[in-house]
């Protein structure tokens, strides 16, 4: 139980650090055994997006109304099929069982397996023209970074995530894909072929899916390296009842001048070589289900064409910021610089 409680004095950084370690992606928060609150995976992603640091205590972003299960004293006993009811009424992965002072006796955990069953797609099947003869015989998923294809890099980590049904969309030089990963029962996972007679961009191989695809799934780019675990993403973008979630990475470009700023002719100051702050497309997605059917049959489209398309539909498309490192590995210069 211990694994998922934290002290309302952590910081932020510390609790994202400690729920990167747990199955279930909630934290506790306690002062001396008495409950104070709920954090989330997906509760420190909305603060830093309204730019709280992370160096922050837990407490200034918990909920402190989080759901309890009271009971009238500390051995009381809950059965398996009172405590399913729970989490069922609550609709939550965790309640905490605590005594009417509030104080922490129990939790009640959800048997969390469904990333098991949750499809991946990887879009593999770019001409990585802007790789230049890099990929002039080599898919750049098949591109070796830290000594291993990109590709193995992304699939040993979904594996390591418990996701174990993945789609590879493959066109330039797919064979070579499929000859390196086959069924992928050598990688922990099961990996089927979406074979693209043409380009199609990095959306139209949903179109090509010939599985009833019930449940929401992830698709990715196959040239991304980072950190971040995908649980969280699907956990948020279901917590959310989101239609489509973008996972976003923070980019910064500093300005190499000092930027002046003035009113008319008068001068008002000067801020040497300022940073400006932004948020990028990561290249990642949860989708529900029902996204596939905005994408047309064998049609070349992009992921961000259907987002647009999603959003003018009204539906709840959201955004999910990447904290943990993220590298884009599209250009010459990304791949020297993620080898050097």
């Amino acid at each position: 139980m211990n694994k998922y409680l934290c002290e309302e004095s952590e910081s932020i950084k510390h609790a994202l650090e400690q729920l990167g370690n747990v199955p279930i992606r909630t934290l506790i928060i306690v002062h001396k055994n008495i409950v104070c609150g709920s954090l989330t995976d997906s509760d420190i992603r909305k603060a830093v997006l309204k730019g709280i640091d992370t160096t922050a205590p837990v407490s200034s972003i918990m909920n402190t109304n989080c759901i309890r299960y009271e009971v009238c004293s500390k051995d009381e006993f809950i059965s398996d099929e009172k405590r399913r009811s729970i989490l069922k009424d609550s609709n939550l992965n965790m309640v905490p069982v605590v005594t009417h002072a509030n104080e922490l006796v129990d939790l009640i955990v959800k048997n969390h397996s469904i990333y098991a069953k949750t499809p991946v797609v990887i879009m593999c099947g770019g001409l990585g023209t802007r790789m230049g003869d890099l990929t002039r015989e080599t898919p750049k998923p098949m591109l070796k970074v830290y000594g291993k294809p990109m590709l193995e890099i992304i699939i040993r980590q979904l594996a390591s995530e418990k996701f174990k049904k993945i789609y590879l969309a493959i066109n330039y030089l797919g064979e070579q894909i499929e000859n390196y990963f086959g069924d992928g029962s050598d990688f922990g996972v099961e990996i089927k072929y979406i074979k693209e007679g043409k380009r199609l961009g990095t959306a139209g191989a949903l179109s090509l899916i010939e599985d009833d695809i019930k449940m929401p799934l992830v698709v990715m780019n196959g040239d991304i390296i980072t950190d971040f675990d995908v649980r969280n993403l699907m956990d948020f973008h279901m917590q959310n009842h989101s239609f489509a979630t973008m996972a976003i990475a923070e980019h910064t470009i500093q300005n190499p001048f000092g930027v002046v700023d003035f009113s008319g002719i008068d001068f008002i100051e000067i801020k040497e070589k300022p940073v400006y702050r932004s948020f990028i497309n990561s290249g990642v997605y949860a989708i529900d289900p029902a996204f596939l059917k905005l994408v047309p049959q064998d049609t070349f489209i992009d992921m961000p064409t259907l987002l647009n398309m999603a959003r003018e539909m009204g539906k709840k498309v959201r955004v999910y910021p990447i904290i943990e490192s993220w590298v884009d590995v599209g250009r010459v210069d990304d791949y020297q610089r993620i080898n050097a």
